[in-house]
């Protein structure tokens, strides 16, 4: 059984308000995309920071059947990708995420994912790997 406060580690939640305020990024009313989301307990972060939308995409389909059941709302979207494609339309994302997930990442597809992440960002300096 999973729920909402097992995912609220406000140590790493904090740590990840303290990185993007120092970085200056503003989210509000932005589209993200969290690449290897797991359950997808970073968008309560980024729900509390102002996101018009959230896309959490994962090659694991538990951990994306668990974050729509726990998290999908209006907001929040969670994706299946093993193949390094994804399944958004192009230049519609604002920021891409990837938070320590590229070494994960086969590496048959990660041109593939590096090639889909340029194609979906609006702009390519908002793609964040951590």
């Amino acid at each position: 059984h999973y729920q909402t406060e097992n995912f609220l580690n406000k140590k790493i939640l904090g740590a990840y308000l303290s990185l993007i305020k120092r970085a200056g990024l503003n989210f509000r009313n932005k589209t993200v995309v969290d690449l290897g989301c797991k359950f997808g307990h970073l968008s309560i972060l980024f729900r509390k920071l102002g996101i018009k939308t959230y896309f959490g995409i994962d090659a694991n389909h538990e951990y994306i059947k668990i974050a729509n059941k726990v998290f999908g709302n209006k907001k929040n979207f969670f994706l299946f990708s093993d193949s390094g494609l994804i399944d958004l339309k192009t230049k519609s994302i604002d920021f891409v995420i990837a938070n320590e997930v590229i070494s994960h990442i086969h590496p048959n597809y990660l041109t593939q994912y590096y090639l889909e992440i340029e194609r979906i960002l609006k702009k390519k300096r908002n793609f964040f790997n951590f």
